[in-house]
């Protein structure tokens, strides 16, 4: 997944601090234009973060395309405790259905979700045959 940013390295640090985005490359893309990239990894994601001149289509309704990055977390309640702590803007856990819930945005406004998976189960995948099913509404 590759999200656009407008300050690379602001970008990079708050990945970095606040979701363990572990930096494994740091440069320009291979593009004719050589834009400004980092790319590293949250949980199982390899995520780019991608510098932009200019501001974009701010995601929400209306909006095609990526609008927000969905993380699965092992304890939710303890994830937003620690974010509460660090000083990041994270709503209260939501119950939604079998799911519980958490959203913040980055520096840009990019919604970012916190999802503790039902049962234990360690990431959607998982989940699969229950979604298919039926079994989780």
């Amino acid at each position: 997944m590759a999200l656009r940013v407008s300050d690379i390295a602001r970008s990079t640090d708050w990945y970095r601090r606040t979701l363990g985005y572990d930096v494994v490359r740091d440069g320009h893309s291979p593009t004719p234009d050589r834009t400004r990239n980092t790319f590293g990894l949250v949980g199982g994601l390899l995520l780019e973060l991608l510098q932009s001149d200019g501001p974009g289509e701010a995601p929400g309704q209306g909006h095609y395309g990526i609008v927000g990055l969905s993380l699965t977390v092992a304890d939710l309640a303890a994830a937003v405790e620690a974010l509460k702590g660090s000083g990041e803007g994270v709503t209260p856990v939501i119950e939604a259905g079998p799911w519980k819930v958490a959203f913040l945005r980055d520096p840009d406004g990019s919604v970012i979700e916190l999802v503790q998976q039902p049962n234990g189960a360690p990431d959607i995948a998982a989940l699969a045959e229950d979604l298919r099913s039926g079994a989780l509404g």
